[in-house]
Order: C-alpha cells, then sequence, then structure tokens
C-alpha cells in the first residue's frame, strides 16, 4: 500500500499534462503510450484512471450520503475496474475479428485513458446540470435526489422549464462524450494499423456485443442493490 501512495503522489504533478494531452489529442497522445515501456505505461494508466474516479468522487461528495460515502466510493472503483478489464477485452475481440493484431495491454492503457476523460466530462456536466435545478427549483431537485419515483410522478417535476433545462445539460454531457470517443476512436484504428473500413466494422461490432454485456451489468447492480 506505502508503494502504491508514492507512486501516486510522485505521478500528480504529471497528471493535468497527461490529462490535457489524452483530451485534446487522443490519437497523437496514445501513439506514444502504446509503442514502448508498455508495463510501466500500464501502470501509469491505471493511476490516471485512480486519480480521475477519485477527483469526480470527491466533486461529487455534496451529492452522496456522508454514511454510505466511502463504501459507495469503494463499490465505483471496484465496477469501473471490472468495467475497463471487461471492455477493453471485448475491444481486443472486435478488432480481432477484423484482422488487428494488437496486444490486450495497449487495449487495456487506451481504455483507462479514455475512460478517465470521459468519467470527467459526463460528471462535469451532471454537476453543472444539477447546480441549475438545485438553484432555481430547490424543491425539485430534493426531491429528484430523493428518487422518489411516486412523488416525482405526481408532481410532475420534469415538467418544470428549470428542470428540463438542467437535464438537458446533464444529457448534453453524454452527447459530448460521444462525439469525444467518437473522434478518439481512431487510437484503436491507428494502434491496429487497419483501414477505415475495417475500423468501422469493429466499431459496429463492438455497438452489437457491448449491449448485452452492459444490460448484464446492470441487473448485477440492480440484484446487489
Amino acid at each position: 500500500m506505502k508503494d502504491i501512495l508514492e507512486f501516486i503522489l510522485k505521478y500528480v504533478p504529471a497528471y493535468l499534462n497527461e490529462f490535457i494531452a489524452v483530451a485534446v489529442s487522443p490519437w497523437q497522445f496514445m501513439a506514444t503510450r502504446n509503442r514502448e515501456n508498455i508495463n510501466h505505461n500500464l501502470t501509469n494508466a491505471l493511476a490516471f484512471l485512480g486519480i480521475t474516479l477519485c477527483f469526480v468522487w470527491l466533486l461529487q461528495a455534496p451529492l452522496i450520503n456522508k454514511d454510505e460515502f466511502f463504501s459507495r466510493f469503494v463499490s465505483a472503483i471496484i465496477h469501473m475496474l471490472i468495467i475497463v478489464v471487461v471492455f477493453s477485452a471485448l475491444l481486443r475481440l472486435c478488432w480481432k475479428i477484423v484482422g488487428g493484431k494488437a496486444d490486450f495491454k495497449p487495449f487495456l492503457i487506451t481504455y483507462c485513458y479514455f475512460t478517465g476523460v470521459v468519467t470527467f466530462i459526463f460528471v462535469i456536466f451532471k454537476l453543472v446540470g444539477s447546480g441549475l435545478i438545485k438553484m432555481n427549483a430547490p424543491e425539485f431537485y430534493r426531491l429528484i435526489m430523493s428518487n422518489d419515483r411516486a412523488q416525482i410522478e405526481a408532481l410532475n417535476v420534469y415538467a418544470d422549464h428549470y428542470v428540463i433545462i438542467g437535464s438537458l445539460v446533464q444529457l448534453g454531457g453524454i452527447l459530448v462524450s460521444i462525439i469525444w470517443l467518437a473522434a478518439a476512436w481512431g487510437a484503436y484504428r491507428q494502434l491496429n494499423q487497419l483501414s477505415k473500413t475495417r475500423s468501422v466494422v469493429a466499431y459496429l461490432l463492438f455497438v452489437l456485443f457491448s449491449s448485452p454485456v452492459l444490460s448484464a451489468f446492470y441487473f448485477i447492480a440492480v440484484a446487489l442493490n
């Protein structure tokens, strides 16, 4: 544990530079991470994802019950690690079907960095949208946070224009994340050195295969809760 903490503390100063680099130029950044020193770069990628998750979790602290904060944080870390490994393997399978020959570790490195950026984008939009609702419709905000579906439907909460605006901002986070991922997808094509046509096929296969996997994760989460 001590060695892990020391590594993270040493890595923090480089974190911001890496975040900006991968967010602005994902293709170029990943090209420097998937050629040499793969084991070292994998450690850095996991640290990048871990620090991002810690940061976004702290940003969301006001939205989480204090008594549940730590347990939910640990649960989120475990779920994220499982998702990263499973979907990295799924990506490799999809690219292998179309002729890709890249090893598993570069896929894992790329997915860690991309997940970190997308998680940050999504949480920022979520917080801005929640802030707009909380500021302008505090009674509806408290109701939404309570997750009381009966009351939410009875009061027609989502008919309020401030709630609509806040919800649209949150949906905007999903849209921006999708657009960014679409722009970054070329990093996988670059990794596998394949044509754009095969890249499109790999993307369609990933969408096809990921749907049942996501459904499985959802039902497992429901069962555990």
